[in-house]
């Protein structure tokens, strides 16, 4: 099984899964767009809560190479129960934006809006993945 525990905001999140169309490329968890133009952008990963704390924590798609800047509308944020009952959630976006050549992303663990992080992401039997389509 291959797992990643989040323990500190500012993590990049390890990519697995993915469908990359024409133009983009992934390697070492980071995204990069070889064509400028509009994009769709789709992240869904569960976590689990390794705290006895309620917490509020999610992701964003930063910019991270070639003049990329955070993707707004990209951050998704839930809220997670106790470890001991109901302490997993999932993290979805879906998100069109515009980037140009050689702007590289990453998905990333956001400040904790409430709470601290140490959540695990979760693989086993649960889809977790990233799609990212040029659209023009």
């Amino acid at each position: 099984m291959n797992t990643q525990t989040i323990s500190a905001n500012q993590a990049t999140i390890a990519i697995t899964q993915t469908n990359a169309g024409d133009n983009i490329t992934i390697s070492s968890n980071t995204i990069t767009v070889g064509a400028t133009g509009a994009y769709l952008l789709t992240y869904a990963v569960t976590l689990k809560n390794n705290l006895a704390a309620r917490n509020c924590v999610g992701f964003y798609l930063k910019g991270s190479g070639g003049s990329a800047s955070n993707v707004d509308g990209s951050a998704a944020y839930e809220y997670f129960r106790y470890n001991t009952y109901g302490e997993f959630s999932s993290l979805t976006a879906c998100v069109m934006f515009y980037a140009t050549s050689g702007n590289q992303f990453q998905l990333t663990a956001g400040n904790a809006l409430d709470g601290s992080w140490n959540h695990t992401v979760q693989s086993a039997g649960v889809y977790r993945g990233l799609s990212i389509t040029r659209l023009s």
